[in-house]
């Protein structure tokens, strides 16, 4: 079996890496601004906030909050996209 030693043999496993690395990084940036939709929405959502806070409970326990922690969380991305060290596509 001879080997392929051409600088074009290596082309489709770094086009797939490629593709690969930048749908990664899209759906990185798509976490916090889901989340944030999700909080927004749930927001308006009264039936849901009570049945979450329960008798009693914290207003603040409800699924809300737990969006916009988890958008909060994923900000990771954007802050280095917006940073200047999401220049390159791969790291």
């Amino acid at each position: 079996m001879r080997g392929r030693s051409t600088p074009n043999g290596m082309a489709g496993v770094f086009a797939g890496h490629y593709r690969k690395t930048v749908i990664s990084r899209l759906l990185h940036l798509a976490a916090a601004p889901a989340f944030g939709i999700m909080a927004f929405v749930n927001a308006g959502d009264q039936s849901t906030m009570m049945i979450c806070a329960g008798e009693g409970g914290s207003m603040l326990s409800g699924m809300p909050v737990m969006y916009l922690l988890m958008a909060i969380v994923h900000l990771g991305p954007w802050l280095d996209l917006l940073g200047g060290r999401g220049q390159s596509v791969t790291r």
